[in-house]
């Protein structure tokens, strides 16, 4: 008996070398968001007279209609509080009578890195850049039409939420507000973004 327990000693000590020295668990790398989002634009348009001929008196009017929409998101983290993320983003409604009534598409794909704090609720700022495409359809008010106006435009974001852990793998995001600057021909549209959804990562 007295020989056993030297040897039991022993295999225990080793146990507890090797699994101190075994790799911990890889921190996860990625990341992907989806859900709900309302989009508050800012629109521009440009309508004709109708008159019997050319050339005929315009008017531009800005409005700010409401949009709804989703918004999704893909993270790379190449640090414990750095991501790297890629966010899409599509904005359905109409414009209001006074620029004519048609629909109103838009569509944003941003990038650029996002700062976060590690935790079982995770805050978050991101600053992202890349383009917009906004499209609207032909409408009439009073006198003036509104032609089918389609344009692209550089576009910015500058914005933050916070992350709650749900499970292991799955967090909610209450919510993320978003101030979304585009530049276009007609000058520069300030606008604002609420998002709400899941995060799944891995």
């Amino acid at each position: 008996m007295k020989a056993v327990r030297p040897a039991l000693d022993i295999a225990l000590v080793l146990s507890l070398v090797l699994f101190s020295s075994a790799p911990l668990p890889a921190q996860d790398k990625f990341e992907v968001f989806g859900g709900y989002s309302y989009f508050r634009a800012s629109v521009s348009e440009t309508g004709v007279l109708l008159c019997p001929g050319p050339p005929c008196p315009t008017i531009t009017v800005s409005s700010h209609p409401s949009l709804n929409g989703w918004e999704g998101s893909f993270e790379y983290k190449p640090a414990k509080e750095i991501a790297i993320e890629a966010d899409f983003g599509g904005y359905y409604g109409s414009l209001p009578g006074s620029s004519g009534g048609g629909s109103l598409h838009t569509h944003t794909y941003l990038f650029g890195p996002r700062v976060f704090l590690p935790g079982r609720i995770s805050p978050f700022v991101h600053v992202l850049a890349g383009g917009a495409h906004q499209s609207s359809g032909s409408g009439i008010s009073g006198n003036f039409s509104f032609p089918v106006h389609s344009a692209n435009a550089f576009a910015i974001d500058l914005g933050g939420g916070v992350d709650v852990d749900v499970t292991e793998r799955v967090r909610i995001r209450p919510i993320q507000l978003d101030y979304i600057g585009f530049h276009s021909g007609l000058g520069f549209h300030n606008q604002a973004r609420i998002s709400t959804g899941f995060v799944f990562h891995f």
